[in-house]
C-alpha cells in the first residue's frame, strides 16, 4: 500500500469515527436523566414501597488521544458505553438507602452496590425505549424486569417480578417521572 492510499484510508477511517460519535452525541439515550418516582402512579407487591426516589442515570465518556507526527496530541471524545446510575431511596419505613450501578446494554452481569435484593444486574437493550434486566444474588436469578420509557422521554416505568432478599414474591411497577433541568433565567442574571 503506498503513502498516499494509507493517507485516504487513514482519512476516511477518522471521518467514519468522528461522524458516527456525532450522530450518536445527537440521539441520546432517553435514560439518561435524573428521575423521581411517582408514588401515586406506583404499585408495589408486597408493601408497603417506597414513600420516595430518586435515580440518576449519567454517560460516562471515555477518551481516547492519539499522537501523531506534530508536536501536540489530539484528543478525541467519544460517546462512552457505560451508564452510571445512583438511587437514593427512602424506603416504606423512612430508612434513606442509596444504591450505585453500571449499565451497559451487554446482558453482562456486573455488581450493584447498596441493593438487598440482588448483588448483581446485567441489561440488555431491545430498543432504544425499552430495556431488560435480571438481577442475581449469590449466583441466582431473583429478580427480571424492564425499564420502560415512553416515547416522549417524559415517564419511566420499571417493572420488576421475583423474589426479594426475604424470600417474597414480589411484583412492582415503579413509575417515574423525568426531571426537568432548571434553565437560568437571564433576568435574574447578575450584569457585570
Amino acid at each position: 500500500m503506498n503513502l498516499t492510499m494509507l493517507r485516504r484510508v487513514t482519512v476516511a477511517g477518522l471521518v467514519l469515527v468522528l461522524c458516527g460519535g456525532y450522530v450518536a452525541a445527537q440521539d441520546p439515550d432517553p435514560l439518561i436523566a435524573t428521575w423521581v418516582l411517582n408514588v401515586r402512579k406506583s404499585n408495589f407487591s408486597p408493601g408497603p414501597g417506597p414513600q420516595a426516589e430518586t435515580c440518576t442515570y449519567t454517560l460516562e465518556t471515555q477518551q481516547t488521544k492519539v499522537t501523531s507526527r506534530t508536536s501536540e496530541p489530539r484528543t478525541y471524545l467519544s460517546v462512552g458505553q457505560e451508564i452510571r446510575a445512583t438511587s437514593i431511596t427512602v424506603d416504606g419505613d423512612g430508612t434513606l438507602t442509596t444504591a450505585e450501578w453500571t449499565i451497559v446494554y451487554d446482558g453482562r452481569d456486573r455488581p450493584i452496590a447498596g441493593d438487598v435484593d440482588a448483588d448483581m444486574l446485567s441489561v440488555r437493550r431491545v430498543d432504544r425505549y425499552l430495556k431488560e434486566f435480571t438481577k442475581k444474588r449469590a449466583g441466582r436469578t431473583v429478580i427480571t424486569g424492564t425499564y420502560a420509557i415512553s416515547t416522549d422521554g417524559t415517564v419511566m416505568t420499571v417493572t420488576s417480578t421475583g423474589r426479594n432478599a426475604r424470600g417474597q414474591a414480589i411484583k412492582d411497577v415503579a413509575v417515574f417521572d423525568k426531571q426537568q433541568t432548571l434553565r437560568s433565567d437571564p433576568k435574574l442574571t447578575p450584569v457585570r
